[in-house]
């Protein structure tokens, strides 16, 4: 079993072909996730193993800075019965052969690095720390083998970072945060503005039904942030546009299937959201094109809607 989902990084040179990084894992003859990196340059690909295997670990998103490249994931801390109950935080260097691990979390609380960006000098990897019902928001600026924690939420509600962004000098990391117990209340679509020392929580959507952001992006002075608001059968896709303070719903669906936007992306003045929609015989992977307020859904079912699809991440070259 494989999984990924992949970055498109430029080769360096001009005129050079494309490379593209792809970062998941992959499960060995003895069940174990071993976390991995795929380089694909054309039709050739050069799978990169970030670890022997040993532990469970899976990279869960990938960057690249300064000539490396950079995965954020999480490694298996502690089993009970087969079932993780623990993760820690980790981010790996790569450098041609080279792997470095970064451990970004102590082990003390279940912790996972979601999405991971660069600004500057540092990098910055987003994600949880805590356990699954009381989750605290988590960015991990790093330097070096520096890792500064920037704690997002207090614990009280539970929250998690699921993409973070750098744009204008400021970082935005979206997810979510509950309003209440975790067993009772609703998740709240939130963008956290962290400036320096400063972080300022703009939330977007008001509680009433069940909402996450799964990914954000900057253009011009503008974030999108992409998702869904409601659960299963009657969740809505949705993109927010952020100006400062003033929030701008974009309905991608009508509400008659469960959809969720997974990931976003602009291109020539229009945006592009992945996700999937709900049918009868499971999920149809999509994309939606919006255009200001006009929506145009396009269907990426590539089985014919006899098997269940998903879309997970969007580039647009």
């Amino acid at each position: 079993m494989v999984f990924c989902a992949g970055e498109r990084v430029p080769a360096q040179g001009s005129g050079g072909p494309s490379i593209f990084y792809a970062a998941g894992f992959e499960e060995n003859s003895g069940g174990t996730h071993a976390a991995m990196v795929w380089k694909i340059g054309g039709s050739t690909v050069t799978p990169m193993a970030l670890t022997d295997g040993t532990w469970n670990t899976e990279a869960l998103g990938i960057v690249e800075n300064g000539g490396s490249i950079y995965a954020g994931g999480r490694k298996w801390s502690i089993y009970e019965d087969g079932v993780a109950l623990r993760y820690t935080a980790m981010v790996w260097k790569i450098d041609g052969s080279r792997v470095t691990p970064i451990t970004l979390t102590d082990g003390a609380q279940s912790a996972e690095a979601w999405s991971i960006t660069a600004s500057g000098d540092s990098l910055y990897a987003a994600g949880s720390e805590g356990t699954w019902s009381d989750g605290v928001a988590m960015v991990w600026k790093i330097n070096g083998s520096t890792v500064i924690p920037i704690t997002l939420t207090d614990g009280t509600r539970d929250a998690k970072v699921q993409s973070i962004t750098a744009s204008g000098g400021s970082l935005y990391a979206a997810g979510y945060k509950y309003n209440g117990d975790y067993n009772c209340g609703n998740a709240v679509a939130m963008v956290w503005k962290i400036s320096g020392s400063t972080i300022t929580p703009i939330t977007l959507t008001g509680g009433m039904r069940d909402a996450r952001v799964q990914d954000i992006t900057a253009r011009g002075d503008s974030l999108y942030a992409a998702g869904s608001e409601g659960i299963w059968s009657d969740g809505v896709a949705m993109v927010w546009k952020i100006d400062g303070s003033r929030i701008t719903p974009i309905i991608l669906t009508g509400g008659t299937r469960g959809t969720v936007a997974m990931a976003i992306a602009e291109s020539g003045g229009s945006l592009y959201a992945a996700g999937y929609e709900g049918n009868h015989d499971g999920r149809a992977a999509m994309v939606w094109k919006t255009d200001g307020p006009t929506v145009t859904p396009l269907a990426l079912t590539l089985t014919g809607g006899t098997r269940s699809s998903a879309a997970s991440a969007v580039i647009v070259p």
